[in-house]
């Protein structure tokens, strides 16, 4: 698990489910998570807080508590225990006092002394890498006078170090770390979360996230379900809390409140937490100004748009208010008595919550007029400014015509429309009053009539003054046609005689408001530079949907925990090779000019002959045996829009005791990164590299859907290396093409071959 950005060797768990062993009554299987491990009978039961080792990991041997793993010198690796497998372990929290108060999510790694199996990968895994790098770069440079015994002797203790590090040391012996200025490159294991005073929105109110996570609230959150396209409350079932690196800026993002609102709300994270983008997640700190992340408001359908925009080609007006700042715009109609059954209509439409509808008198004379104003929500605001609505006024445009549908024209027919010699079946004619357009704005109604319609018509100057939309004899039996099951009893006598008993098809017709998930502008998007200093970080996982609204802004949930299984999506599947991982950037510094960054996991390595956690430097040595440089290089004068090309890849051979028993070292790339688009798909990447001479992980499935039952996927992880079909493959890699989700399976059957 990976908490403060590092991996968590044992952390607090809750027991989500325990089974019997066949033929075992000392025993049962309980599972943490995907995790299933064996334990004494009735030593833990369901909903119980327990501490899990990871495997990999290795217990004090002064601890009295681990006494029974001598046998095992003190390490936590995969077994196959009673028939079952046993990964990792997991013990009662009441056997650890120190632990009681604690929250689950919890790492307890440093406070019961727990480490890597492996002595080196305490330094190798390690988030801030080896702390006397510096020092062994140091000697590397002068290794005549370290060599001596006393400077030996001096180099044992910190402060000889130190001391010698004033008189030899230089600032180049100081490792680079992982550069963090390329936008899609990064480490993997990185935490996903938000600062404790982020609202999220519960069926009991909108709560803080760190009260949620903190007190474990049984609440269920707003989310979203990308399967029926609603929002929906679901049941939190993990609670997520992390110290924040002190080294690590947080990511903040300014949004309006609502559309065309100038009010604005900002939500603050760490630069990985994921936000919805209309098709997939991205990262905080791949998103711009100007893109869309999407909140959650409560308003009409898109079906609504086409009564409303009906209205604006007749009689009615916008009226927005720009000091109010907010987008809470009013469409306004006019009736006179006569009407009122016609208005009332329109209110049915949208309920009279929405749509008022008022007695005045006319301003023309003394005659009584009803005027009705219906309240904008975000989704008719939206459509109104996008569409219809510049310079502060009503303007007819292509985009507004595109959503007219017969009610439209019924409505707007019903407002400005006149039929001529009714009862002369062989001359009748609508004329459509048009004067408050332009004559382009009339020429575009004309072709929206004619070519989405099929109906004929012409535009006429009356007086030379108003415009006038003529529609033919011929024309106007089709668009009646078209419209009368729009028309209420009430307005029949606008249609022919033989189309006035026609069935009123949208009598029952109601539009329903509802939450509904919509777009949003980013305003802007910064590193938060406030005088305020967050130590905390918070994040949840939400069932089924995985995602939830923070501060209204839909976003996903952590990624540690296994809500895998049934994936929606086909994936991709990769081998999973046991290296070392190896990242190779060339960025352009300038015409003609480049920087080659070559990387370990956490550090970057300046020359080939910079010490690293292998006996040579195989970053290094990758980089000259494939000519990757060159390649880089290539690239981008190929395509010189682009800042940085990057690729990455595990290098395998002579590393992690050489498990796929290769004769050489090698280098197998998995990530194609361009600074535009980010990671190329899996065949794309495919193609380019081997274009190269180089190689790319096997691909093993480009439409494989992952299964909901844990035994059969994890049985999957299991098969012969491609590799070399001579071994068993670590295990496998799955990614969405859609987006840049992944995550690793590894096989039980390698982990216990291998010792893991």
């Amino acid at each position: 698990m990976i908490i403060n950005d590092k991996r968590a060797l044992a952390y607090i768990v809750t027991i989500d489910e325990i089974r019997p062993i066949p033929n075992y009554d000392r025993v049962e299987h309980a599972r943490t998570n995907g995790w299933w491990c064996v334990t004494r009978l009735n030593e833990l039961k369901v909903g119980d807080k327990a501490v899990y080792f990871e495997v990999d990991s290795k217990v004090p041997a002064d601890d009295e508590r681990f006494s029974f793993l001598e046998a095992k010198h003190y390490k936590i690796k995969t077994q196959k225990m009673c028939k079952v497998f046993s990964q990792g372990l997991l013990m009662p929290i009441t056997l650890f006092p120190e632990l009681a108060n604690m929250e689950v999510g919890t790492d307890v790694t440093d406070i019961l002394k727990v480490t890597y199996s492996v002595v080196e990968d305490n330094t190798r895994k390690s988030k801030n890498g080896d702390p006397d790098a510096k020092y062994k770069s140091m000697a590397q440079r002068h290794q005549k006078i370290f060599k001596k015994p006393i400077v030996r002797k001096i180099m044992k203790h910190k402060l000889g170090r130190k001391i010698m590090f004033l008189f030899f040391g230089k600032k180049k012996d100081k490792p680079l770390s992982f550069p963090t200025h390329f936008p899609f490159v990064h480490r993997t294991d990185e935490e996903r979360c938000l600062i404790g005073d982020t609202k999220v929105q519960t069926n009991n109110g909108v709560l803080r996230i760190a009260d949620i996570v903190n007190k474990e609230l049984p609440v269920e959150v707003l989310s979203y379900n990308e399967k029926t396209k609603t929002v929906e409350y679901k049941p939190i079932i993990s609670y997520q809390k992390f110290a924040k690196k002190e080294d690590e800026d947080l990511i903040e993002i300014k949004y309006p409140y609502r559309f065309g609102n100038q009010k604005t709300n900002t939500i603050r994270c760490t630069p990985d937490h994921k936000f919805y983008n209309g098709s997939t997640y991205v990262r905080a700190d791949e998103i711009h100004q100007g893109d869309k992340i999407f909140i959650h408001h409560h308003c009409y359908d898109d079906y609504v748009i086409q009564v409303v925009f009906g209205m604006l080609l007749g009689d009615s007006s916008i009226y927005y208010d720009k000091r109010s700042g907010s987008n809470n715009i009013r469409i306004q109609t006019s009736q006179g008595e006569k009407q009122l059954d016609y208005l009332k209509m329109k209110q049915s439409l949208f309920g009279e919550q929405f749509f008022k509808i008022y007695k005045c008198k006319s301003g023309y004379c003394d005659n009584v007029v009803y005027k009705g104003c219906l309240s904008a929500d975000y989704n008719i605001s939206k459509a109104v400014l996008e569409n219809c609505f510049i310079n502060n006024k009503k303007t007819i445009t292509p985009t507004m015509l595109k959503y007219i549908t017969p009610l439209s024209l019924a409505i707007w027919y019903m407002d400005d429309g006149n039929l001529k010699h009714k009862y002369d079946s062989c001359s009748p004619s609508i004329i459509i009053s048009t004067c408050g357009f332009s004559k382009n704005e009339n020429e575009l109604l004309i072709d929206m009539l004619r070519n989405n319609f099929g109906i004929e018509c012409n535009l006429r100057r009356e007086k030379n003054k108003y415009w006038s939309i003529y529609i033919t004899t011929e024309g106007t039996k089709k668009f009646l046609k078209l419209i009368t099951q729009y028309i209420p009893p009430c307005m029949r006598y606008k249609t022919l005689q033989e189309y006035e008993n026609d069935y009123f098809s949208i009598q029952d017709l109601r539009y329903k408001k509802q939450e509904r998930l919509m777009p949003i502008p980013v305003i802007s998007i910064k590193k938060y530079k406030g005088i305020r200093r967050y130590k905390t970080v918070f994040d949840i996982e939400v069932k089924d949907n995985h995602n939830f609204f923070a501060n209204n802004i839909l976003t996903h949930n952590c990624e540690n925990m296994p809500w895998v299984l049934g994936y929606e999506r086909p994936l991709i599947v990769t081998e999973k090779l046991d290296g070392t991982s190896s990242t190779y950037i060339l960025e352009r510094k300038g015409k003609k000019k480049f920087e080659f960054y070559v990387l370990s996991r956490n550090v970057r390595q300046k020359t080939p002959d910079q010490k690293c956690y292998h006996d040579k430097n195989i970053y290094w040595d990758m980089a000259i045996k494939n000519n990757i440089e060159q390649h880089l290089k290539e690239y981008l004068v190929a395509n010189p829009d682009l800042k940085y090309v990057c690729i990455q890849g595990e290098s395998v051979g002579s590393v992690q005791g050489n498990p796929l028993k290769l004769n050489e070292d090698e280098l197998y790339v998995f990530n194609f990164i361009r600074s535009d688009v980010g990671r190329l798909s899996s065949i794309d990447g495919k193609e380019i590299i081997e274009s190269w001479g180089m190689k790319f992980v096997p691909i093993l499935e480009t439409e494989y859907y992952v299964p909901t039952d844990m035994e059969a996927f994890k049985e999957y992880a299991t098969a012969k290396s491609v590799v070399n079909p001579n071994v068993l493959r670590e295990g496998i890699v799955l990614r969405d093409p859609t987006n840049d989700f992944s995550f690793k399976n590894v096989s039980r059957e390698y982990l216990l071959k291998h010792g893991g």
